[in-house]
Protein backbone atom coordinates (compact mmCIF):
# COMPACT_ATOMS: atom_id res chain seq x y z
CA UNK A 1 0.00 0.00 0.00
CA UNK A 2 2.83 2.40 0.92
CA UNK A 3 4.60 1.75 -2.42
CA UNK A 4 1.39 2.45 -4.35
CA UNK A 5 0.80 5.64 -2.37
CA UNK A 6 4.37 6.91 -3.02
CA UNK A 7 4.15 5.98 -6.72
CA UNK A 8 0.81 7.77 -7.14
CA UNK A 9 2.04 10.93 -5.44
CA UNK A 10 5.29 10.89 -7.42
CA UNK A 11 3.38 10.65 -10.70
CA UNK A 12 1.09 13.47 -9.62
CA UNK A 13 4.07 15.65 -8.73
CA UNK A 14 5.84 14.93 -12.05
CA UNK A 15 2.62 15.69 -13.92
CA UNK A 16 2.39 19.08 -12.19
CA UNK A 17 6.04 19.87 -12.97
CA UNK A 18 5.47 18.93 -16.63
CA UNK A 19 2.38 21.16 -16.70
CA UNK A 20 4.32 24.05 -15.15
CA UNK A 21 6.94 24.15 -17.91
CA UNK A 22 4.78 23.11 -20.89
CA UNK A 23 1.55 25.05 -20.42
CA UNK A 24 1.05 28.47 -22.14
CA UNK A 25 1.78 31.66 -20.22
CA UNK A 26 -0.82 32.56 -17.62
CA UNK A 27 -2.59 35.88 -18.14
CA UNK A 28 -3.35 37.70 -14.93
CA UNK A 29 -5.83 40.48 -14.19
CA UNK A 30 -7.55 41.87 -11.14
CA UNK A 31 -10.68 39.78 -11.71
CA UNK A 32 -8.65 36.60 -12.32
CA UNK A 33 -6.59 37.21 -9.20
CA UNK A 34 -9.69 37.83 -7.08
CA UNK A 35 -11.43 34.72 -8.38
CA UNK A 36 -8.43 32.50 -7.67
CA UNK A 37 -8.16 33.92 -4.14
CA UNK A 38 -11.88 33.30 -3.59
CA UNK A 39 -11.73 29.72 -4.87
CA UNK A 40 -9.07 28.10 -7.10
CA UNK A 41 -11.60 25.53 -8.34
CA UNK A 42 -13.98 28.28 -9.43
CA UNK A 43 -11.06 29.81 -11.34
CA UNK A 44 -10.44 26.48 -13.05
CA UNK A 45 -14.07 26.11 -14.14
CA UNK A 46 -14.25 29.66 -15.50
CA UNK A 47 -10.83 30.32 -17.02
CA UNK A 48 -9.29 26.89 -17.61
CA UNK A 49 -12.36 24.95 -18.75
CA UNK A 50 -14.16 28.01 -20.16
CA UNK A 51 -17.43 27.26 -18.39
CA UNK A 52 -19.08 30.63 -17.99
CA UNK A 53 -21.17 31.29 -14.92
CA UNK A 54 -24.90 31.95 -15.07
CA UNK A 55 -26.14 35.27 -16.49
CA UNK A 56 -27.46 37.55 -13.76
CA UNK A 57 -29.33 40.81 -13.34
CA UNK A 58 -26.41 42.74 -11.73
CA UNK A 59 -23.98 41.50 -14.40
CA UNK A 60 -26.30 42.53 -17.24
CA UNK A 61 -27.08 45.87 -15.61
CA UNK A 62 -23.43 46.72 -15.05
CA UNK A 63 -22.49 45.77 -18.61
CA UNK A 64 -25.30 47.91 -20.05
CA UNK A 65 -24.24 51.01 -18.09
CA UNK A 66 -20.59 50.54 -19.10
CA UNK A 67 -21.55 50.08 -22.76
CA UNK A 68 -23.82 53.14 -22.76
CA UNK A 69 -21.14 55.38 -21.23
CA UNK A 70 -18.51 54.08 -23.62
CA UNK A 71 -20.64 54.80 -26.72
CA UNK A 72 -21.79 58.19 -25.45
CA UNK A 73 -18.33 59.50 -24.57
CA UNK A 74 -16.80 58.01 -27.75
CA UNK A 75 -19.28 59.84 -29.96
CA UNK A 76 -19.01 63.16 -28.17
CA UNK A 77 -16.28 63.77 -25.58
CA UNK A 78 -13.51 62.08 -27.59
CA UNK A 79 -14.58 64.21 -30.56
CA UNK A 80 -14.51 67.41 -28.52
CA UNK A 81 -18.30 67.79 -28.59
CA UNK A 82 -20.98 68.04 -25.90
CA UNK A 83 -23.66 65.33 -25.91
CA UNK A 84 -27.15 65.66 -24.43
CA UNK A 85 -28.93 63.62 -21.77
CA UNK A 86 -31.38 62.32 -24.40
CA UNK A 87 -28.48 60.96 -26.44
CA UNK A 88 -27.04 59.24 -23.35
CA UNK A 89 -30.43 57.63 -22.62
CA UNK A 90 -30.69 56.47 -26.23
CA UNK A 91 -27.34 54.69 -25.90
CA UNK A 92 -28.60 53.10 -22.67
CA UNK A 93 -31.82 51.83 -24.31
CA UNK A 94 -29.88 50.50 -27.30
CA UNK A 95 -27.37 48.68 -25.08
CA UNK A 96 -30.07 47.05 -22.91
CA UNK A 97 -31.32 44.56 -25.52
CA UNK A 98 -27.97 44.20 -27.28
CA UNK A 99 -26.10 43.16 -24.12
CA UNK A 100 -28.93 40.83 -23.09
CA UNK A 101 -28.80 39.08 -26.46
CA UNK A 102 -25.00 38.75 -26.31
CA UNK A 103 -25.08 37.33 -22.76
CA UNK A 104 -27.66 34.66 -23.57
CA UNK A 105 -25.91 33.78 -26.82
CA UNK A 106 -22.55 33.37 -25.04
CA UNK A 107 -23.99 30.74 -22.66
CA UNK A 108 -25.69 28.69 -25.39
CA UNK A 109 -24.22 26.05 -27.70
CA UNK A 110 -20.79 24.71 -26.60
CA UNK A 111 -20.92 26.34 -23.12
CA UNK A 112 -24.26 24.64 -22.44
CA UNK A 113 -22.84 21.32 -23.62
CA UNK A 114 -19.89 21.73 -21.23
CA UNK A 115 -22.33 22.30 -18.39
CA UNK A 116 -24.31 19.20 -19.35
CA UNK A 117 -21.16 17.06 -19.31
CA UNK A 118 -19.99 18.53 -15.99
CA UNK A 119 -23.41 18.02 -14.39
CA UNK A 120 -23.53 14.41 -15.58
CA UNK A 121 -20.01 13.69 -14.31
CA UNK A 122 -20.74 15.30 -10.94
CA UNK A 123 -23.74 13.07 -10.32
CA UNK A 124 -26.05 16.06 -9.80
CA UNK A 125 -29.72 15.24 -9.28
CA UNK A 126 -32.29 15.78 -12.02
CA UNK A 127 -33.67 18.75 -10.12
CA UNK A 128 -30.26 20.41 -9.73
CA UNK A 129 -29.41 19.70 -13.37
CA UNK A 130 -32.67 21.23 -14.60
CA UNK A 131 -32.20 24.25 -12.35
CA UNK A 132 -28.61 24.85 -13.51
CA UNK A 133 -29.48 24.56 -17.21
CA UNK A 134 -32.45 26.88 -16.80
CA UNK A 135 -30.17 29.49 -15.22
CA UNK A 136 -28.09 29.57 -18.41
CA UNK A 137 -31.11 30.99 -20.26
CA UNK A 138 -32.33 33.42 -17.58
CA UNK A 139 -31.16 36.88 -16.58
CA UNK A 140 -34.07 38.41 -14.71
CA UNK A 141 -36.47 36.37 -12.58
CA UNK A 142 -39.46 38.51 -13.65
CA UNK A 143 -40.39 41.45 -15.91
CA UNK A 144 -40.91 43.48 -12.73
CA UNK A 145 -37.30 42.91 -11.65
CA UNK A 146 -36.02 43.89 -15.09
CA UNK A 147 -38.06 47.09 -15.07
CA UNK A 148 -36.79 47.93 -11.59
CA UNK A 149 -33.18 47.65 -12.77
CA UNK A 150 -33.95 49.66 -15.92
CA UNK A 151 -35.49 52.51 -13.92
CA UNK A 152 -32.57 52.48 -11.52
CA UNK A 153 -30.17 52.84 -14.44
CA UNK A 154 -32.11 55.80 -15.85
CA UNK A 155 -31.95 57.64 -12.52
CA UNK A 156 -28.26 56.80 -12.20
CA UNK A 157 -27.38 58.16 -15.66
CA UNK A 158 -29.41 61.35 -15.16
CA UNK A 159 -27.38 62.16 -12.05
CA UNK A 160 -24.15 61.10 -13.77
CA UNK A 161 -24.87 63.47 -16.67
CA UNK A 162 -25.24 66.40 -14.24
CA UNK A 163 -21.92 65.59 -12.58
CA UNK A 164 -20.16 65.16 -15.92
CA UNK A 165 -21.18 68.68 -16.98
CA UNK A 166 -18.83 70.11 -14.35
CA UNK A 167 -15.91 67.72 -14.93
CA UNK A 168 -12.86 69.84 -15.87
CA UNK A 169 -10.82 66.85 -17.08
CA UNK A 170 -10.47 65.70 -20.69
CA UNK A 171 -11.22 62.04 -21.50
CA UNK A 172 -8.40 60.47 -23.54
CA UNK A 173 -9.12 56.70 -23.33
CA UNK A 174 -12.33 54.66 -22.95
CA UNK A 175 -12.91 50.93 -22.33
CA UNK A 176 -9.33 50.18 -23.32
CA UNK A 177 -7.60 46.84 -22.80
CA UNK A 178 -4.05 47.40 -21.62
CA UNK A 179 -1.37 44.71 -21.52
CA UNK A 180 1.94 44.53 -19.71
CA UNK A 181 4.56 41.80 -19.26
CA UNK A 182 6.65 41.84 -16.07
CA UNK A 183 9.11 39.03 -15.29
CA UNK A 184 7.43 36.81 -17.87
CA UNK A 185 3.93 37.38 -16.45
CA UNK A 186 1.28 38.83 -18.78
CA UNK A 187 -0.89 41.32 -16.88
CA UNK A 188 -4.03 42.75 -18.44
CA UNK A 189 -6.34 45.56 -17.32
CA UNK A 190 -9.66 46.77 -18.73
CA UNK A 191 -9.69 50.53 -18.36
CA UNK A 192 -13.09 52.24 -18.04
CA UNK A 193 -11.80 55.77 -18.42
CA UNK A 194 -8.48 57.62 -18.50
CA UNK A 195 -8.55 61.39 -18.09
CA UNK A 196 -6.07 64.24 -18.30
CA UNK A 197 -6.42 67.09 -15.80
CA UNK A 198 -6.03 70.76 -16.82
CA UNK A 199 -2.56 70.54 -15.24
CA UNK A 200 -1.59 67.60 -17.47
CA UNK A 201 -1.81 64.84 -14.84
CA UNK A 202 -3.41 61.45 -15.57
CA UNK A 203 -6.38 60.11 -13.59
CA UNK A 204 -8.02 56.69 -13.84
CA UNK A 205 -11.77 56.35 -13.33
CA UNK A 206 -13.40 52.97 -12.75
CA UNK A 207 -17.22 52.82 -12.85
CA UNK A 208 -19.03 50.87 -10.15
CA UNK A 209 -22.74 50.12 -10.57
CA UNK A 210 -23.22 48.16 -7.34
CA UNK A 211 -24.37 49.59 -4.03
CA UNK A 212 -21.48 48.52 -1.81
CA UNK A 213 -18.86 51.24 -1.36
CA UNK A 214 -15.23 50.36 -0.69
CA UNK A 215 -13.68 52.07 2.31
CA UNK A 216 -10.14 53.07 1.39
CA UNK A 217 -8.94 53.17 4.98
CA UNK A 218 -9.90 49.54 5.42
CA UNK A 219 -8.27 48.63 2.10
CA UNK A 220 -5.01 50.26 3.19
CA UNK A 221 -5.09 48.32 6.45
CA UNK A 222 -5.44 45.10 4.44
CA UNK A 223 -2.55 45.85 2.07
CA UNK A 224 -3.92 48.18 -0.59
CA UNK A 225 -6.41 47.87 -3.44
CA UNK A 226 -5.33 45.29 -6.01
CA UNK A 227 -7.23 46.81 -8.93
CA UNK A 228 -5.87 50.32 -8.36
CA UNK A 229 -2.33 48.94 -8.06
CA UNK A 230 -2.50 46.83 -11.23
CA UNK A 231 -3.98 49.68 -13.27
CA UNK A 232 -1.44 52.18 -11.95
CA UNK A 233 1.45 49.81 -12.73
CA UNK A 234 0.31 49.40 -16.34
CA UNK A 235 -0.39 53.11 -16.91
CA UNK A 236 3.04 54.01 -15.52
CA UNK A 237 4.75 51.56 -17.90
CA UNK A 238 2.68 52.60 -20.91
CA UNK A 239 2.63 56.36 -20.36
CA UNK A 240 5.95 56.79 -18.57
CA UNK A 241 4.44 58.35 -15.44
CA UNK A 242 2.35 57.28 -12.51
CA UNK A 243 -1.32 58.41 -12.48
CA UNK A 244 -2.04 61.20 -10.04
CA UNK A 245 -5.24 59.50 -8.84
CA UNK A 246 -7.28 56.33 -9.21
CA UNK A 247 -11.00 56.85 -8.58
CA UNK A 248 -13.81 54.41 -7.97
CA UNK A 249 -16.88 56.16 -9.33
CA UNK A 250 -19.93 54.78 -7.50
CA UNK A 251 -22.68 55.82 -9.89
CA UNK A 252 -25.51 54.79 -7.57
CA UNK A 253 -24.16 57.07 -4.81
CA UNK A 254 -22.76 59.88 -7.02
CA UNK A 255 -19.53 59.32 -5.16
CA UNK A 256 -15.90 59.33 -6.39
CA UNK A 257 -13.58 57.57 -3.95
CA UNK A 258 -9.82 58.14 -4.46
CA UNK A 259 -7.37 55.30 -4.01
CA UNK A 260 -3.66 56.10 -4.21
CA UNK A 261 -1.40 53.00 -4.17
CA UNK A 262 1.70 53.15 -2.00
CA UNK A 263 5.05 51.59 -3.07
CA UNK A 264 4.85 48.93 -0.33
CA UNK A 265 1.39 47.93 -1.58
CA UNK A 266 2.64 47.60 -5.17
CA UNK A 267 5.41 45.24 -4.05
CA UNK A 268 2.97 43.10 -2.01
CA UNK A 269 0.49 42.83 -4.88
CA UNK A 270 3.12 41.76 -7.40
CA UNK A 271 4.35 39.08 -5.00
CA UNK A 272 0.75 37.89 -4.72
CA UNK A 273 0.48 37.80 -8.52
CA UNK A 274 3.69 35.76 -8.81
CA UNK A 275 2.48 33.25 -6.22
CA UNK A 276 -0.94 32.92 -7.88
CA UNK A 277 0.58 32.36 -11.33
CA UNK A 278 2.90 29.70 -9.89
CA UNK A 279 -0.05 27.90 -8.29
CA UNK A 280 -2.02 27.99 -11.53
CA UNK A 281 0.92 26.62 -13.54
CA UNK A 282 1.26 23.81 -11.01
CA UNK A 283 -2.49 23.17 -11.40
CA UNK A 284 -3.33 23.80 -7.76
CA UNK A 285 -7.10 24.08 -7.98
CA UNK A 286 -8.29 22.85 -4.60
CA UNK A 287 -11.69 24.35 -3.67
CA UNK A 288 -11.99 26.85 -0.83
CA UNK A 289 -15.06 26.02 1.21
CA UNK A 290 -16.81 28.88 2.95
CA UNK A 291 -20.12 30.56 3.75
CA UNK A 292 -20.49 31.94 0.21
CA UNK A 293 -20.42 28.53 -1.48
CA UNK A 294 -24.21 28.41 -1.61
CA UNK A 295 -24.13 31.48 -3.87
CA UNK A 296 -21.54 30.06 -6.27
CA UNK A 297 -22.73 29.08 -9.76
CA UNK A 298 -20.47 26.01 -9.66
CA UNK A 299 -21.63 24.73 -6.27
CA UNK A 300 -23.84 22.10 -7.87
CA UNK A 301 -20.84 20.46 -9.60
CA UNK A 302 -18.27 21.13 -6.86
CA UNK A 303 -16.80 17.89 -5.43
CA UNK A 304 -16.16 19.55 -2.06
CA UNK A 305 -19.89 19.96 -1.43
CA UNK A 306 -21.19 16.84 -3.11
CA UNK A 307 -24.32 15.89 -1.19
CA UNK A 308 -23.34 17.94 1.86
CA UNK A 309 -24.58 21.43 1.09
CA UNK A 310 -28.20 20.40 0.56
CA UNK A 311 -29.33 21.11 4.17
CA UNK A 312 -27.86 24.64 4.05
CA UNK A 313 -28.48 25.96 0.56
CA UNK A 314 -31.62 27.30 -1.01
CA UNK A 315 -32.96 29.46 1.82
CA UNK A 316 -31.07 32.66 1.04
CA UNK A 317 -31.11 31.97 -2.70
CA UNK A 318 -34.89 31.65 -2.65
CA UNK A 319 -35.24 34.78 -0.53
CA UNK A 320 -33.10 36.71 -3.00
CA UNK A 321 -35.07 35.49 -6.01
CA UNK A 322 -38.38 36.39 -4.35
CA UNK A 323 -37.09 39.80 -3.33
CA UNK A 324 -37.37 39.07 0.40
CA UNK A 325 -34.99 40.26 3.09
CA UNK A 326 -32.32 37.91 4.43
CA UNK A 327 -31.48 38.06 8.11
CA UNK A 328 -28.79 36.86 10.48
CA UNK A 329 -27.63 37.27 14.06
CA UNK A 330 -25.14 39.96 13.00
CA UNK A 331 -27.85 41.97 11.23
CA UNK A 332 -30.19 41.62 14.21
CA UNK A 333 -27.47 42.75 16.59
CA UNK A 334 -26.57 45.69 14.34
CA UNK A 335 -30.18 46.87 14.17
CA UNK A 336 -30.64 46.45 17.92
CA UNK A 337 -27.56 48.56 18.62
CA UNK A 338 -28.49 51.31 16.17
CA UNK A 339 -31.14 51.24 13.37
CA UNK A 340 -29.41 54.09 11.54
CA UNK A 341 -26.10 52.19 11.58
CA UNK A 342 -27.92 49.12 10.23
CA UNK A 343 -29.40 51.20 7.40
CA UNK A 344 -26.00 52.56 6.35
CA UNK A 345 -24.19 49.21 6.43
CA UNK A 346 -26.82 46.65 5.33
CA UNK A 347 -29.16 48.68 3.12
CA UNK A 348 -26.98 51.41 1.63
CA UNK A 349 -23.95 49.07 1.64
CA UNK A 350 -21.51 51.68 3.01
CA UNK A 351 -18.56 50.02 4.74
CA UNK A 352 -17.98 51.05 8.38
CA UNK A 353 -15.01 53.17 9.40
CA UNK A 354 -11.99 50.92 10.06
CA UNK A 355 -10.92 50.14 13.60
CA UNK A 356 -7.73 48.50 14.89
CA UNK A 357 -9.70 45.47 16.13
CA UNK A 358 -11.13 44.91 12.61
CA UNK A 359 -7.56 44.66 11.30
CA UNK A 360 -6.62 42.18 14.03
CA UNK A 361 -9.72 40.11 13.28
CA UNK A 362 -9.05 40.04 9.53
CA UNK A 363 -5.43 39.06 10.17
CA UNK A 364 -6.44 36.20 12.45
Amino acid sequence: MKVKYIAANTLEFLDKVWSYFMRPAVRMSNSRLNMYETCPLKYRFYYEEHMKGFPSAPLHFGSVVHQALKEFHSKFDLQGEQGTLDELIREYDRAWDMVKEDMLESTGGPPTNKWKVALAESGASKEDTAFALSRLNTIYISPEEEEKFRERGLRMLEEYFKDNQTNPNRIIQLEKQLNLTIKGIDIVAYLDRLEKTPGGDLEIVDYKTGKRVKDMETINLLGGDTQAIIYSMIIEKKWGRRPKNFYYYYLDKRLKVPCKPEPRHIKNVFQKIEMTVSNIKYRNFEPHQGPLCGWCDYEVICPAWKGRLEPFRGIFRQAREEGRMTFSYSKMSSYKNCPYNYMKIDIEKIAPKPRHFFSIGHSC
